[in-house]
């Protein structure tokens, strides 16, 4: 086991036990404090060999992250994830129903292609929450639904799992401005994600996306 990485992954595992046992730890109220703890595997005298089968080694860029931010500290509800995917799963982030499927505002911004800003603001001059994100933009009249409202929302499979733009940006080191600018000049959504920079173009990304089946899908 490398030193760097079983000292990250050491780090992780402590903090996750401190801030669900020890009252004095920093956020210990918004874990410990409200009932979060960890499982008895990972809690036991052997927890930390035990919580290393299950979780793996820390990868770089990541910390641990419950799916359900209300679950416990378990093998079936944690993963290592990047501060992006973290994001999406706090608690305080709100939850609405789109096309009868639930996900996060952030998410739901990306399916109907508007601006997170955009529902900020309209949040902020007294629109709920649906109608910041679903009322027409002023060009497009006021007759539009939830459903029919929707610009094109892209999307793609990456070794044929599917990913928002966003998502892929993350996976394939490139900027969602970069692409979304791309698209806009006239790229197609593959072509704008997988496309050579102008210059200091980096190999290691070209041959990683040489070695991916990168396909658009509806």
């Amino acid at each position: 086991m490398p030193k760097d990485q079983k000292s990250l992954t050491y780090s992780s595992y402590g903090n996750m036990i401190q801030r669900c046992s020890n009252p004095k730890a920093s956020h210990y109220s918004r874990y410990g404090g409200r009932g979060i703890s960890v499982c008895p595997r990972w809690s036991g005298p052997k927890g930390f060999f035990y919580f290393c089968i299950d979780m793996g080694l820390r990868p770089a860029g990541t910390s641990i992250d419950r799916i359900d931010p209300n679950g416990d500290y378990s093998p079936e509800n944690c993963r290592w994830a990047t501060p992006q995917e973290q994001s999406r799963n706090r608690i305080n982030t709100p939850q609405v129903v789109i096309d009868g499927k639930q996900m996060s505002v952030i998410e739901a911004s990306e399916q109907l292609d508007i601006k997170i800003s955009t529902v900020r603001s309209r949040i902020h001059r007294g629109k709920s929450l649906m109608e910041a994100l679903t009322d027409p933009f002023p060009s497009a009249g006021n007759t539009a639904n939830t459903t029919s409202r929707k610009r094109k929302a892209f999307k793609v499979r990456i070794n044929g799992v599917p990913y928002s733009i966003r998502e892929a940006c993350d996976i394939l080191f490139i900027s969602p401005n970069t692409v979304y600018t791309r698209i806009k000049r006239g790229a197609s959504t593959i072509q704008a994600l997988t496309e050579p920079f102008r210059s200091d173009d980096p190999t290691i990304r070209n041959r990683m996306i040489e070695s991916m089946t990168i396909e658009e899908y509806p």
